[in-house]
């Protein structure tokens, strides 16, 4: 858990006060000071957000629809500490749905357009903490956010932005569900680039990779069989022989379990696919 400081709602008073700008005010000097104020109170609030005990606290003190106008000022050295602030917060549930009501989730994925890579991480990262919610899933789908978060895995430059694609890939696993209802994004490739990134990548990228393909094949059986024809099954079972942080990061072995699950079903599924008696595994599966 994060060290920062915990306050009181008195204590925030002040700082959410400061957010209060109207970007309808114009550019004289009294808005600039408005602006710059309103950056530094974002800032603040966005290094104590870090603490899950301040963040119901941000939300009490009233500073949703404050950052609500901040998303829309276009400043992007005050949008990013905003959005820093949302993506913090949006771990709780009350939190996410204030985001909801106010419209937020538009503004996070129109943030993924921007010219800002920081921005963008940032856009994903609340998009990967709000789809914890199928409302949000379907929201993020109906307002096309998913072509924008494939496009960053797609482009090789951003690619070697680690933080980026580990946003970007996150977001896409929590909104599997929505995306494997069709097979618009199975049509464009979606698998083979997804298998392509089971090697060379971050902790993170791995887990939220296989736990896209993992969602995929539970919502077709039949996509398994892609999988295995681009290969992807030797990388997965290798990421269950890895000896790092991965089962320590997702709580006792959660992901690893998960992972062998959803190995038995790839498994199954593809033989079943293409009429296959066995796989040279084991019995195990």
């Amino acid at each position: 858990m994060s060290s920062s400081p915990y306050c009181t709602t008195s204590n925030f008073n002040y700082q959410v006060e400061m957010l209060n700008y109207d970007p309808g005010q114009g550019l004289d000097k009294n808005a600039k000071l408005s602006m710059d104020a309103a950056k530094t109170g974002a800032m603040a609030l966005w290094s104590l957000a870090k603490s899950t005990k301040n963040r119901d606290v941000i939300r009490k003190a009233g500073a949703i629809p404050f950052l609500a106008k901040l998303m829309k000022t276009g400043q992007v050295d005050v949008v990013i500490p905003t959005v820093g602030i949302l993506q913090e917060c949006a771990s709780e549930p009350e939190f996410r749905s204030a985001i909801y009501s106010a419209g937020l989730l538009e503004n996070f994925v129109q943030g993924l357009q921007s010219s800002n890579d920081e921005l963008v991480q940032f856009c994903a990262k609340a998009i990967y903490k709000c789809a914890e919610d199928n409302f949000a899933r379907k929201a993020v789908y109906d307002l096309k956010g998913i072509d924008p978060l494939l496009e960053i895995i797609q482009n090789s430059n951003l690619r070697q932005n680690k933080c980026l694609v580990a946003a970007a890939t996150g977001a896409i696993w929590k909104c599997s569900s929505a995306i494997f209802k069709t097979k618009k994004y199975v049509d464009k490739g979606i698998i083979e680039l997804l298998v392509s990134m089971l090697h060379g990548e971050t902790e993170e990228i791995l887990i939220n990779v296989s736990g896209t393909i993992e969602e995929m094949v539970k919502a077709d059986i039949s996509y398994a069989g892609t999988v295995k024809k681009c290969s992807g099954i030797p990388y997965l079972i290798k990421l269950l022989t890895i000896e790092n942080q991965v089962c320590d990061f997702n709580h006792d072995g959660w992901w690893c379990l998960n992972l062998e699950k959803f190995l038995s079903t790839s498994i199954k599924g593809a033989a079943r696919e293409h009429n296959e008696s066995h796989w040279c595994l084991g019995s195990r599966y």
